[in-house]
């Protein structure tokens, strides 16, 4: 077997994780590791975390085996830990009732030892459980993205890096640095959830997309290449996936696949480098990572609870004489708008606020209230 894809309903989940292990010859015995994507916040899309269906699916088979489970997972990225700890992470989408249904815990992978990788001369923090356990399946969600064209099998590797070591991949390269991921990390299987995708500004600021389709492979390389292709983008210019391919992770999906396939394929609106808000204000993410789009997140909700901070923002995003660029990440490569009012946000902007003699605001990432004043002072000048 090399690539799997069924178009498949919710209630015949069961039959297709059977149809997947036998396919490709696996039976997982003993202690099997579940890698699954929560990287939502409230409120959550359905095309942003692995859905609980597909994850109760692929529980209730392995119970059968008499398997033990482990569904791990990083507390995510967060300005104060105690607003969205590892446990409601689980239990804002119902994933904690998962635990009843035989030998399975959650396990914060915070807590965890850790071995040391040199990716490109960076050292990079990885939970020694997954070289421990008997079997390794990882369950990725279909979604594109803002930075990385496409978030699948590759991409949610990443959620299998210490906190520190996600803020290095976004500050070094994150493109080019996810392809060694597949060389360090190997998972047995990979299974993609795309009952409800997502399209557009993703990983968070995407739309869903009911796509109702479930894919799997054991070769990270041949699958994200196949699902990137269905999804509508060329495979060979999705930078991590290329990486990834040339590093002898894997091998790109072959074309008889394609072929096999073309009637699949789905029109994915493509993400954009930038949000725009009202006619004014662009907000550019470059690499950031989810830390500084917590901070965004904070701004919108500060703005709805105070009216007169809220008008003030919507009227510069509407009758601002000058377009408004909030910019976060390293953006090197952006373009420079000199005739703009440019906002640099927080550590990761410095080079690019140097090098064309802009302010920029310190931290990693710095507060909301930090950012709002700092940007309407600069509206201001």
């Amino acid at each position: 077997m090399s690539v799997y894809y069924k178009k498949t309903e919710r209630n015949d989940l069961g039959s297709v994780v059977e149809n997947i292990f036998s396919d490709f010859n696996v039976n997982p015995t003993g202690t099997v590791f579940l890698k699954p994507n929560f990287s939502g916040r409230p409120p959550i899309l359905g095309g942003e975390n692995t859905s609980y269906e597909v994850l109760e699916a692929i529980v209730k088979n392995l119970v059968k085996r008499n398997c033990k489970i482990i569904i791990g997972h990083y507390a995510l990225l967060s300005l104060n830990k105690s607003t969205f700890p590892f446990n409601q992470m689980l239990s804002v989408g119902g994933y904690d009732k998962l635990s009843k249904l035989g030998d399975v815990s959650f396990v914060n992978l915070e807590e965890q030892e850790h071995r040391l990788v040199k990716i490109r001369g960076l050292y990079i923090h990885i939970p020694k459980i997954i070289d421990e356990v008997d079997y390794f399946i990882n369950v990725p969600k279909a979604k594109t993205h803002m930075e990385t064209q496409v978030s699948l099998s590759i991409k949610n590797l990443m959620g299998l890096i210490s906190g520190n070591s996600r803020k290095i991949f976004h500050k070094f390269f994150l493109n080019e640095l996810l392809g060694y991921l597949g060389v360090h990390i190997k998972p047995n299987i990979s299974i993609i959830d795309g009952l409800v995708s997502m399209e557009g500004d993703g990983p968070h600021e995407g739309t869903d997309k009911e796509t109702g389709f479930i894919a799997a492979g054991n070769d990270l390389v041949e699958l994200d290449s196949f699902i990137a292709h269905l999804m509508g983008f060329d495979y060979k210019q999705v930078v991590h996936i290329n990486q990834a391919h040339k590093l002898g992770v894997g091998s790109f999906v072959d074309k008889n696949i394609i072929i096999k396939y073309q009637s699949e394929l789905h029109d994915f609106k493509k993400p954009g480098d930038h949000m725009r808000f009202g006619r004014k204000i662009y907000f550019w993410p470059t690499t950031s990572c989810s830390l500084c789009h917590e901070v965004m997140r904070d701004i919108k909700k500060s703005l709805k609870k105070d009216i007169r901070l809220g008008l003030r923002f919507y009227y510069h995003a509407y009758f601002s004489k000058k377009k408004i660029n909030i910019i976060l990440g390293r953006c090197e490569n952006m373009e420079y708008f000199k005739d703009d009012i440019n906002i640099c946000i927080g550590i990761c902007t410095k080079w690019f606020a140097d090098e064309h003699g802009i302010d920029f605001i310190l931290g990693c990432p710095p507060s909301a209230e930090k950012v709002v004043d700092f940007m309407f002072n600069k509206i201001k000048e």
